[in-house]
């Protein structure tokens, strides 16, 4: 099995995305940001599959990982595709509903950055 190794970039993404994330309580939801989600839902599976053929995470934490972006790969592009309907057709109820859908799938999300963040930098 090849071994994957952290690069600091990655480490320092995951740091940055965690801090910011601790420091914004509320969500703007754009394109953009669910671009963004997108790309850090990737990148911290990058991660995670990384630390555990490292040994680095647990297989119960890795477990928890997988359940996660099992449930993420289902709703995020429903939360998605409910976001871009509801702008489209000026639904405020379906943008409040997707948007809520979203930052609960982002909140869970942080919880994962911050482990990873944490465990690459030896907290764990």
């Amino acid at each position: 099995m090849r071994r994957r190794h952290l690069s600091t970039s990655s480490f320092i993404l995951l740091l940055a995305v965690a801090v910011a994330a601790c420091t914004t309580t509320s969500l703007l939801v754009t394109g953009e940001t669910l671009d963004a989600l997108g790309q850090q839902f990737l990148e911290t599976g990058k991660v995670f599959d990384a630390l555990y053929e490292q040994r680095t995470i647990t297989a119960k934490d890795y477990v928890a990982w997988a359940e996660f972006a099992k449930s993420f790969k289902a709703y995020y592009p429903q939360a998605v595709g409910l976001w871009k309907a509801a702008k489209a057709s000026k639904d405020k109820e379906g943008l409040d509903q997707a948007e809520s859908i979203i930052r609960h799938l982002r909140t869970q999300l942080l919880v994962f950055v911050t482990q990873a963040a944490t465990t690459m930098k030896g907290g764990k």
